[in-house]
């Protein structure tokens, strides 16, 4: 299994924070928030290697990052998808198959958003997707304070099958979200592939999560209930937890 985080956005919504810098690499905690996805991959063993998709503009900022820190055991490989500013960026599905691509993946795949951070183990996730074989989200309950419309909203049948999802509803019918987290078994590469074929050839750039919705009433996908995500998309929300 490889591991795939997406760090090929721009942050713009931090402001002067990432202006320079990564978000992934802005401290949480007193570490890096990359850090803390990659200590969760660290206790899956079927993962060997640890993909970060990034842009050109902070690709140097992630080498010099690795320089300085690298006490994972498994390997940590950066690529660089090439663009230099937010018009130009490639949208998730896009930087995910260039990833495929350039390490000719042919494995189970664990993707991550690079902004997201949580404090538990994704072990119980990898399980329920080794038994399924199939598509799975990790998915987690919104509260009374959350704005549901910020979400990917996912709705599950009895047996964890998204049987609903919205990227960013104005009326939400759940209050389930994305947890901008997905396994992908071998055998769908050759799908993400084509998706991606298709949305360019309509000039498309599109995330996971639209992905997700387009598809689920079409095969089997799975959402997995996992506890609090938290997206550091706003100045306030990083500051809440730094």
């Amino acid at each position: 299994m490889k591991s795939i985080i997406l760090a090929g956005g721009y942050g713009t919504r931090l402001g002067d924070l990432t202006k320079n810098n990564p978000k992934a690499l802005l401290k949480i905690k007193g570490k890096p928030l990359i850090e803390n996805l990659i200590e969760k991959t660290e206790q899956i063993k079927e993962i060997d290697l640890n993909i970060i998709v990034s842009n050109n503009k902070h690709y140097e900022s992630f080498c010099n990052w690795l320089k300085k820190f690298n006490d994972f055991e498994k390997t940590i490989q950066i690529m660089n998808d090439g663009t230099n500013k937010n018009e130009e960026r490639l949208e998730g599905i896009s930087d995910l198959c260039f990833a495929i691509r350039k390490a000719e993946i042919k494995e189970d795949i664990l993707v991550m958003a690079s902004d997201n951070y949580f404090d538990f183990s994704l072990l119980p996730l990898v399980d329920f997707f080794i038994k399924k074989r199939k598509i799975t989200n990790g998915v987690f309950e919104l509260n009374g304070q959350d704005n549901h419309s910020k979400y990917g909203i996912v709705d599950l049948d009895k047996n964890s099958r998204i049987i609903g999802f919205e990227e960013k509803p104005k009326a939400p019918k759940s209050n389930l979200a994305s947890a901008g987290i997905y396994l992908f078994p071998k055998e769908e590469i050759s799908f993400l592939i084509d998706y991606e074929e298709l949305m360019k050839k309509n000039k498309e750039k599109k995330g996971i999560g639209h992905l997700i919705q387009e598809s689920y009433g079409k095969k089997d996908i799975y959402g997995f209930r996992c506890k609090r995500f938290i997206d550091i998309g706003t100045i306030d929300e990083y500051n809440k937890l730094k």
